[in-house]
């Protein structure tokens, strides 16, 4: 596997970073993360602190949303990003994580260069994803293209149309998340898919609706703890389930 050049893999409500463990100090993530070594076993510590190499080896492990934590690893690394608010994160809580990795394909590199978000989500047993009500289908495609399509749940409600409360729960029952966490995982994805285009940063960020680059990047950081700058420096590829098409 390259470990030279990382990859995110986006799905609609979930992201997997594939690539170098990028040695980040301290730091707290709003999503879940799913800690998963591909080769070499990883040291993990939760805290603020900075962990030594008492800390024990491990080989996957779930950091919980909020939380400060500290990772070292000695290879390619897999984080696996689940919203806070969304169905996956109450379903990992009854998964035996490390049962799961012992059936991962082995050698794990071997997948790792072409697996998607969605697979390291099933090989775990998390659910799979399913078509979104019909009726929803053309509201997704929608903001897909433009996050900002619909300014609040009322306004998607009238386009249905539906009441307010229905909209609320149709939505986050068929996507897996609250709309409005869902509009923010969907402008980050139009960033980063306009920054592969080759557009700048400044540009992609005002176009998916953030008030300033500063506003993307700080958003971004806080959800998965990574400089989007950063990533886009290293040259990173980008996989998608499903591609935010140009405007």
């Amino acid at each position: 596997m390259e470990t030279s050049r990382p990859r995110l893999s986006i799905g609609r409500t979930r992201v997997a970073y594939i690539g170098p463990s990028l040695d980040l100090a301290p730091h707290r993530n709003a999503a879940a993360t799913v800690a998963i070594a591909i080769a070499a076993p990883f040291r993990l510590g939760l805290g603020r602190a900075r962990i030594g190499t008492q800390a024990p080896a491990r080989r996957i492990a779930l950091v919980p949303p909020g939380a400060w934590h500290h990772l070292v690893a000695d290879g390619p690394m897999v984080f696996l990003y689940l919203d806070a608010q969304a169905a996956d994160l109450a379903a990992l809580a009854t998964l035996d994580l490390e049962a799961a990795r012992s059936g991962f394909p082995s050698p794990l590199s071997a997948v790792a260069a072409h697996w998607q978000v969605d697979d390291w989500c099933t090989a775990l047993g998390l659910p799979v994803p399913v078509p979104p009500d019909p009726r929803l289908a053309p509201v997704l495609a929608r903001l897909d293209v433009d996050p900002d399509a619909f300014a609040s749940v009322d306004a998607l409600a009238r386009a249905l149309p539906l009441s307010r409360s229905r909209t609320q729960a149709l939505f986050t029952a068929s996507v897996g998340m609250p709309f409005r966490r869902y509009r923010l995982w969907r402008r980050m994805a139009c960033v980063m898919a306009q920054l592969q285009r080759g557009a700048t940063l400044t540009q992609a960020a005002m176009d998916a609706g953030f008030a300033s680059p500063s506003h993307f990047a700080t958003a971004f950081r806080t959800q998965f703890g990574l400089s989007p700058s950063a990533l886009v420096g290293r040259g990173i590829t980008i996989d998608w389930r499903d591609r935010p098409q140009a405007g």
